[in-house]
């Protein structure tokens, strides 16, 4: 009998970010579950170091796209990708970020990061946001079955786009940090590595506007006022000047502030560093006015590291009992926040040992049983 042939567009960018973490943990995993199907991983020559493709059942399928441009990208997986994925004889094709190839003739799955180009808040174009909700509405139309990230995002696919007698898997992300990793001398050689001689709280992700980081820079401004010790602010990600980023106003609220001395960035850390530097920060904030899931924060809550985090429904999703809640919208709740959780060595124990307890049960094993879960209902 011939086993199901499935596709995953792996074509992320070269650079290790929330979405790509998602993908090489799910290629991972299921090629450490699946022995059944058959898998081919559409890579680039730029990140195809990430996967490590030793299984018989598994291929790599390198594809010539610029990924570093969206649009073209987008173009690219809409022109020439229908053609690789019927060459191949693919049964199934998995589109991990929102959006399917309209012209493909087999079955396909697609994974609904968030809906923020649907609400009327975002601080996108009108043109990026129609051009995203068009083809997004066309994608889930399109494919048998929706991959979503939180049941918070369920209720959302439900309520913008509707279901369209589609099933919605729910497959929460994962981390796979060591708890018993965060060894002093390993965080200590990174502190030494980024040059961190103070105490420092934390952000991780990409500033775009719904992440509110000038909110938490001047919640962190007030903060300061109030803490005996010194402290530094240090940000994660990726931070230029693209039509997406909130870097340029957070420069600006850092000037305003004062706070050049006490803001460090750092682009792109490998996954061994984030590790070490969530363990040695004291508290991680991340203040999203609205988020899909918030994969940083599993990550943090798993190096026993407390976390800050917005009063919305997919943080109480993800956090639940191990979450400092603050309201996104009011600076001075973000300042006492972060108050509140440097100060209280009772209070960050117990989120601590919560939050280690809230991590385990978001592991990648489980995102890609349940991902398999979903290609069986499709392909069977």
């Amino acid at each position: 009998m011939k086993r199901p042939r499935i596709g995953i567009n792996a074509l992320f960018r070269g650079k290790p970010s929330g979405v790509a973490n998602y993908i090489i943990n799910l290629v991972k995993q299921l090629a450490r579950l699946d022995r059944e199907n058959e898998y081919y991983i559409f890579v680039t020559e730029t990140n195809r170091r990430y996967f490590d493709l030793k299984q018989d059942n598994f291929h790599e399928v390198i594809c010539t796209v610029n990924t570093e441009n969206p649009l073209f990208r987008r173009l690219w997986e809409q022109t020439m990708f229908p053609k690789m994925v019927k060459d191949l004889g693919l049964d199934l094709l998995h589109c991990p970020v929102n959006i399917v190839p309209f012209s493909i003739k087999c079955k396909s799955v697609v994974t609904l990061l968030d809906c923020q180009y649907f609400q009327e808040s975002s601080r996108n174009t009108f043109l990026r946001k129609q051009f995203h909700k068009i083809f997004m509405k066309l994608s889930l139309n399109k494919a048998e079955a929706l991959i979503t990230i939180s049941n918070s995002m369920k209720e959302e696919i439900t309520h913008y786009i509707g279901e369209n007698g589609k099933n919605i898997f729910v497959t929460h992300l994962g981390q796979d940090y060591d708890r018993n990793a965060g060894r002093i001398e390993k965080t200590e050689t990174v502190r030494q590595k980024f040059g961190l001689e103070r105490k420092y709280l934390m952000f991780v992700g990409f500033p775009q506007f719904r992440k509110n980081l000038p909110g938490l820079l001047k919640g962190f401004a007030k903060a300061l006022c109030r803490l005996t010790d010194p402290y530094d602010l240090v940000f994660c990600g990726d931070f230029d000047t693209t039509i997406e980023s909130d870097y340029p106003n957070m420069l600006k609220v850092i000037a305003e502030q004062g706070l050049e001395s006490r803001v460090k960035f750092i682009n792109y850390p490998e996954n061994d560093d984030l590790q070490f530097l969530l363990t040695g920060a004291e508290l991680l904030a991340f203040p999203s006015f609205y988020e899909g899931f918030g994969l940083p924060v599993i990550e943090a809550m798993a190096c026993g590291t407390p976390v800050l985090v917005s009063d919305i429904p997919v943080m109480h999703e993800i956090a639940g009992e191990a979450g400092g809640y603050i309201n996104p919208y009011d600076i001075n709740d973000i300042a006492d926040g972060i108050y509140r959780l440097i100060s209280d060595k009772d209070l960050r124990q117990r989120l601590s040992e919560e939050g280690k307890k809230m991590a385990s049960r978001f592991t990648w094993g489980n995102t890609a049983e349940k991902t398999l879960e979903c290609y069986r209902s499709v392909t069977n």
